[in-house]
């Protein structure tokens, strides 16, 4: 599972280059990449024991809040970083 995590880390900013290029805005990019995996999550927490594990853990849950505002900004500079490039003459 962990090779399969890098290979789609490693495509990542090459699928995401094809969809810009295609005319789409970074925003939408950044709203279906979240979208996916917000789907991935809620079918993770779908068993009760983990739904109330993860409620009751205050703490972590503050912690883990904060990291999704980062990973979220450092996904719309990544976003908008390959849309820019896109638009340069080479």
């Amino acid at each position: 599972i962990a090779s399969l995590a890098a290979i789609s880390w490693g495509f990542s900013p090459i699928l995401v280059s094809m969809g810009l290029s295609a005319g789409a805005p970074p925003i939408s990019g950044l709203f279906l990449a979240y979208l996916s995996a917000g789907a991935a999550w809620a079918i993770a927490l779908l068993s009760k024991r983990n739904l109330f594990h993860f409620i009751t853990a205050k703490k972590e849950l503050s912690i883990f809040a904060i990291q999704g505002i980062i990973a979220a900004s450092a996904q719309m500079v990544l976003y908008f970083a390959l849309s820019i490039r896109d638009s340069f003459p080479r």
